[in-house]
């Protein structure tokens, strides 16, 4: 029992006494009461900050896919117009550049960054979940996942080690130079064996899937070559090997104009044959 004493004006003492279980009751009700509000101001503070992560995110990839589809038409209009004023190789060689810029100076800067907001998203959902759930104790265990999008979304891409890491690079790295070899080879006519080639490919291929299923033993209840190719699916794999392929296609026409300047042939069309192509167009 809590006994309270308040003096009044005339100096006389009045007394209140309160049991002990309703002194208790009380107690309960103001923390249960603190608490709600300050899970509260939490929870729309957290709200804030997902909305405002989600529509970053999404700004992110608008930006780059915008970007991507301006540089698309550079290289469209290069290829067009340019072909009437350029020879073959210095055209192709220049339209390659735009998309490969892009790649560089917007795709990659705007993807890593894109991986650091989808993880402050991921942690913001697990926050405002701990906050939801725990003014909601009564909750059903089936029905308590609450906001996973981008958790879910986010562990499409498996936790690589540093020595994992060194070797895919190790790899990618010689599968590019691999690859560039052969279309030198076809495109330029270079001096080397082309099946010596294709079975160093083959045994380098081979050499990969079995690291990968090194690396990517079983793990989160999925077999670890299934986990792999999963990641070849993705759009960033298919951007990356597209650049590839386009960094090799440059690669050779820029090694194909290097030797018409050596040799010292016009890397113009003439004006007569500029002339009749014009003429001949319906």
């Amino acid at each position: 029992m809590l006994t309270i004493k308040r003096r009044l004006a005339n100096a006389e003492v009045e007394t209140f006494e309160i049991p002990e279980d309703q002194l208790q009751q009380y107690k309960t009700v103001a923390v249960g009461s603190g608490q709600s509000s300050s899970n509260k101001e939490a929870i729309d503070l957290y709200k804030m900050e997902y909305e405002t992560c989600a529509k970053r995110y999404n700004d992110l990839y608008s930006a780059a896919w915008t970007n991507f589809s301006y540089m698309a038409l550079f290289a469209g209009g290069i290829l067009t117009f340019g072909g009437n004023r350029f020879v073959i190789p210095l055209t192709a060689f220049l339209a390659c550049l735009p998309l490969l810029f892009w790649w560089v100076a917007t795709f990659e800067p705007l993807n890593r960054y894109g991986d650091d907001v989808q993880y402050d998203l991921g942690k913001t959902e697990q926050a405002l979940n701990l906050l939801a759930f725990s003014t909601a104790p009564d909750t059903p265990k089936e029905k308590k996942q609450g906001l996973s999008h981008y958790q879910v979304f986010a562990n499409r891409a498996v936790k690589t080690s540093s020595e994992r890491t060194v070797v895919k690079w190790i790899i990618g790295i010689l599968f590019f130079l691999v690859f560039q070899l052969i279309a030198m080879v076809i495109f330029l006519g270079w001096q080397l064996q082309l099946n010596t080639l294709l079975v160093f490919l083959m045994i380098l291929s081979l050499v990969s899937l079995g690291l990968m299923l090194f690396f990517e033993r079983p793990k989160r209840g999925g077999s670890g070559i299934g986990i792999a190719f999963k990641q070849f699916r993705r759009v960033r794999f298919l951007v990356r090997t597209s650049a590839a392929i386009l960094l090799i296609t440059a690669i050779c026409f820029g090694i194909k104009v290097s030797q018409m300047i050596q040799n010292k042939q016009p890397l113009t069309v003439p004006k007569c044959e500029t002339t009749a192509a014009v003429n001949n167009t319906p």
